[in-house]
C-alpha cells in the first residue's frame, strides 16, 4: 500500500447557487465550507473571511453557525454581500422599478422609451415586438440576428436581422459620443493618470452603443435619488447585474465561461436591459440568503457576518476577537471583472466611494507573478490575525498550472504551515489545507527537482491509472510548498524563480524513461493524459476503487444520497486525486437505482453476492458445456480455458466478474494467439465503457486479443445448436460493450 498523508476532498452536497455576477466570481458549492469548519471548530467560534471573492463563502459559513468577520476591498463585491443577507421583499422591488420606470425623459415616459430600443419586426406576422437580444459579430456595425418570442403570433427563436432593425439603431448611434462622455465623465477622477484613464475607456468599450446609452439614462436617472433613499439602494441592486448583462462579453452561443479579459468574443449577444432589469428581481430573491449583517465594528453574539469595508491588511484585530479558523476562497486573477468592478463602482455610488479600489485601473496587465503578490497580502494577514495552529482552508476553483503555483507561492511567502492537499482535475478544483505558522519559516536544503519528481512519482502511484496533468503538476508544487522550497513573493528574482520552477516540472515531463503521455501528440502538457512509463508496484486503478467502494457501501446501507456516497469515497480512498463526479454516477447506474422521491439510491434487486456467485457458477457451466459441444476441452477458473482436445494449446482464457474491474487479469499476459474474454453482468457494460473512454492504458491494454461477453449474450450463445468454433468466432463479438458504437451482429445469425 502507498502511504499517502494528503486529507480527504470536502465533497459538495450540490451546485453553487446562481447569485448575481456569478460568473466572474469562484466556485464556493454548499456543503464543503459547513464540513471543513465542524471538523475544525464548534458552531459559534469566530471564522475569517480576507478574500470575499463571493459572498458565498461568508454566507455558508454564518449559515453553519458561525461568527464571520469579512473584509472586502471591493465595494461591489461588499454590496452584493450586504444585498444577500438582507434581500428586501419583492413588493419592494417592484415598486422602486415602477417609479423608475414612470420616469420621464421629455414627454415619454423612461420604460416607453427604453423599450423602444429593443423594438423589432416578427418575420411571421409582421407585428413590431420586443426583441430578447441581438446577435453580433465583433467589429460589424449592426446585428446580424435577433432572438424573440412574438406574443401575438407564437413565433420565436433566432432570425436573420433586418433592415429596419439597423434603422432604429442608426440614430441611438449618432448619440454615442455624447453619452460615451457622460459615461466616462462618470466614472473618472480629476488625480488619475493617463494609463488609469486611458482603462477606463477602454472598460467602456465592452458596452455596445445601445447598452451604453440604456445605461447612461438609468444611471442619470438614478442621480435624481436622495443619496441615502431606499429606492436608490434598491435600484442600485437592480442595475448591478443589468450592468453586467449590457456587456458584449456575452459569447454566442452562450457558454459558462468566466471573461477573464476586456475583449468581446467574435460573436457575442446584446441583451435587452429592459428586461434584464425586470429578471433582477427574481436574481436577487432566488439567491438571497437572510444572515444578520453589521458593519465593523458593530459586533454580533449570535452567527451572522461581520463586513470591514477594506483590506484584509488594514483590519486591527482587538484582543478580545479570536479567530478559530480561516476560509480563503482565493481569487483567480480577472482583469474584466476587476476593472468593471471599478467602473460600476463609480457609476453606482459616486467617483470617491470607488476611489479606494480605483489602483486596479491603473494596471492593464495581471500575470501569475502579480497575482502572487497580490494574494500573499490577505493570507499574511491571516497569519496575524490567528493563533499558532489555527487551520486555513484554502479553495482553489478554475484551476490552471499558473494559478496552482502563484497560490501555493503566496500561502508559502504569507508564513502559513503546509498541511496537505487534494486535487478533483475533473472540476478544475484544489483544496488547500493550511496552519497559520509564527516561526519564522526555514527553507529546506533539498534538491527542488527530485522533491517534485518523488512527488509526480508518487501521484501517478496512487493513482493507478493515467491521469490529467493538473493533479501531478499540483503535487509537484505543493510538495515545495511543504518544504518551503517555494521562492519568497517579496525576492527580486520572484519571477525567474518562478520560472524555474515550471521549467524544471517542465524537465520532467518531457523524461520518456521516466512519464508517459497519453492520448495527445501536441506539445501541450495540459492535453491528455500522463503515466507512468514503467508503472511497477502502483495502486489498483483510482476507477477500480472507487466501485469497490462504492459496492460495499450499497450492499451495507439500505438507502444511501449521494453526498454520503462521495463523503464515503474521500474518508476510504483519500489521496491527491478526488475521483470524477461522473465516475461516481457511471458506477450508480450499474449497480443501483434511484428513489425519485427524494434521490436516494439503493442497490438494485440482483445484486446481492449470493445472487451474482450462483450467476457465475451458471456461467462457468456454459462455458465448460460450449466447449464440450465446439470439440475443446475448458479446465481451470480465473482463468477458465479452453484447450485444443488434440495439442492441448490453449485458444481461449476466460475471466468471469460480476464487477467492471479487470486491472489484475491485464498483468499476466497469455501467449501468442490466445484470446482473453472477460464474462459479466450487461448491466456493467455502461461502466466498462466508460473506463476504457477515461483510461487510456486501459483501452490500450485491451485493444487487441481481449473480447467482452455479457452473461445474456453467452445464454443466448448456449442455446444454439448450430455452434460450432467457426461460428463461434464469428458471434464472439456480436454484442459489444456499447451498441451505438458499433453493428450489433445479431444473434440469430
Amino acid at each position: 500500500m502507498i502511504k499517502d498523508m494528503n486529507p480527504a476532498f470536502l465533497s459538495p452536497t450540490g451546485e453553487s447557487p446562481i447569485i448575481p455576477l456569478a460568473r466572474h466570481l469562484p466556485s464556493c458549492p454548499p456543503g464543503v465550507i459547513n464540513q471543513w469548519l465542524r471538523q475544525k471548530t464548534p458552531p459559534g467560534s469566530w471564522v475569517l473571511d480576507p478574500f470575499c471573492s463571493t459572498p458565498l463563502t461568508s454566507l455558508q459559513a454564518a449559515k453553519a453557525g458561525y461568527r464571520v468577520l469579512v473584509t472586502s476591498n471591493n465595494p461591489i463585491l461588499a454590496f452584493e454581500l450586504e444585498m444577500l443577507c438582507q434581500t428586501p421583499e419583492k413588493s419592494e422591488f417592484q415598486a422602486a422599478l415602477a417609479e423608475l420606470a414612470s420616469t420621464r425623459r421629455g414627454e415619454t415616459r423612461l420604460e416607453t422609451m427604453l423599450q423602444s430600443y429593443y423594438l423589432t419586426q416578427c418575420a411571421t406576422c409582421g407585428r413590431e415586438i420586443q426583441a430578447e437580444a441581438f446577435i453580433w459579430k465583433r467589429g460589424e456595425h449592426s446585428p446580424y440576428a435577433r432572438i424573440y418570442h412574438c406574443p401575438h403570433c407564437g413565433d420565436e427563436g433566432i432570425h436573420p436581422a433586418v433592415e429596419a432593425d439597423a434603422n432604429r439603431l442608426a440614430p441611438i448611434l449618432r448619440s454615442e459620443p455624447l453619452h460615451r462622455a457622460r459615461a466616462l465623465e462618470k466614472a473618472t477622477l480629476p488625480e488619475m493618470d493617463a494609463d488609469e484613464r486611458k482603462n477606463v475607456e477602454e472598460a467602456l468599450k465592452v458596452y455596445p452603443v445601445r447598452a451604453l446609452v440604456v445605461i447612461v439614462n438609468l444611471l442619470n436617472k438614478l442621480d435624481a435619488y436622495p443619496h441615502h433613499s431606499v429606492n436608490r439602494r434598491l435600484l442600485q441592486a437592480l442595475l448591478l447585474p443589468v450592468l453586467d448583462s449590457g456587456t458584449s462579453l456575452w459569447s454566442y452561443p452562450e457558454t459558462s465561461d468566466t471573461p477573464h479579459l476586456l475583449q468581446s468574443p467574435a460573436e457575442f449577444i446584446e441583451k435587452n436591459l429592459w428586461r434584464e432589469l425586470e429578471s433582477a428581481i427574481d436574481l436577487w430573491l432566488q439567491a438571497s440568503s437572510p444572515n444578520k449583517l453589521n458593519l465593523w465594528p458593530d459586533r454580533i453574539q449570535e452567527p451572522g457576518i461581520i463586513l470591514f469595508p477594506g483590506r484584509a491588511k488594514e483590519f486591527a484585530k482587538p484582543e478580545e476577537l479570536e479567530f478559530s479558523a480561516a476560509v480563503c476562497n482565493l481569487p483567480r486573477t480577472n482583469q474584466a471583472f476587476w476593472t468593471l468592478s471599478a467602473l460600476w463602482s463609480a457609476w453606482l455610488w459616486g467617483k470617491e466611494i470607488s476611489a479606494r479600489y480605483a489602483g486596479v485601473l491603473g494596471r492593464r496587465r495581471f500575470d501569475w507573478h502579480w497575482h502572487a503578490r497580490a494574494l500573499q497580502s490577505p493570507l499574511e494577514a491571516v497569519n496575524r490575525l490567528t493563533d499558532e495552529g489555527t487551520p486555513v482552508l484554502g479553495l482553489v476553483s478554475g484551476a490552471v498550472p499558473g494559478f496552482v503555483l502563484s497560490s501555493a507561492a503566496a500561502a508559502s511567502a504569507a508564513g502559513l504551515k503546509n498541511t496537505g492537499a487534494v486535487c478533483k482535475p475533473d472540476r478544475l478544483e484544489i483544496q488547500y489545507h493550511w496552519e497559520s505558522s509564527k516561526q519564522k519559516p526555514i527553507a529546506g536544503r533539498e534538491n527542488p527537482q527530485n522533491i517534485m519528481r518523488v512527488a509526480i512519482r508518487q501521484t501517478l502511484m496512487s493513482a493507478g491509472q493515467p491521469v490529467k496533468y493538473l493533479a501531478p503538476y499540483a503535487s509537484a508544487v505543493n510538495a515545495l510548498g511543504e518544504l518551503r522550497l517555494l521562492p519568497a513573493v517579496d525576492d527580486p528574482l520572484f519571477p525567474e524563480k518562478l520560472g524555474e520552477i515550471q521549467n524544471g516540472i517542465s524537465k520532467i515531463f518531457l523524461d520518456r524513461t521516466f512519464i508517459r503521455h497519453y492520448e495527445s501528440a501536441a506539445q501541450d502538457v495540459e492535453l491528455g493524459q500522463w503515466y507512468l512509463e514503467n508503472p511497477a508496484n502502483c495502486e489498483t486503478p483510482l476507477d477500480d476503487r472507487v466501485e469497490r467502494v462504492i459496492v460495499n457501501l450499497l450492499l451495507r446501507e439500505s438507502t444511501l444520497t449521494v453526498s454520503e456516497i462521495q463523503q464515503e469515497i474521500a474518508s476510504t480512498l483519500g489521496g491527491m486525486i478526488a475521483p470524477a463526479d461522473s465516475l461516481l454516477q457511471a458506477c450508480l447506474a450499474s449497480y443501483a437505482e434511484v428513489d425519485t422521491t427524494n434521490g436516494s439510491w439503493r442497490i438494485k434487486p440482483g445484486e446481492s453476492p449470493a445472487a451474482r456467485r450462483a450467476d457465475l457458477a451458471k456461467m462457468q457451466g456454459f462455458l465448460t458445456e460450449i466447449a464440450a459441444r465446439i470439440g475443446l476441452v475448458a479446465e481451470g477458473y480465473q482463468p477458465l480455458v479452453w484447450k485444443s482436445a488434440t495439442n492441448q494449446q490453449i485458444q481461449y482464457r476466460f475471466f468471469l466478474g460480476a464487477s467492471a474491474i479487470i486491472d489484475e487479469y491485464l498483468a499476466d499476459q497469455p501467449e501468442e494467439n490466445v484470446e482473453s474474454v472477460y464474462v459479466f453482468p450487461g448491466s456493467r457494460a455502461a461502466l466498462m465503457q466508460y473506463k476504457l473512454d477515461h483510461n487510456p492504458r486501459l483501452r490500450e491494454l485491451t485493444r487487441q486479443g481481449w473480447h467482452f461477453l455479457k452473461f445474456r449474450y453467452l445464454m443466448a450463445l448456449a442455446q444454439r445448436t448450430e455452434l460450432n468454433l467457426e461460428l463461434w468466432h464469428l458471434l464472439l463479438d456480436g454484442d459489444p460493450l456499447s451498441a451505438d458504437r458499433d453493428t450489433q451482429l445479431s444473434i440469430f445469425l
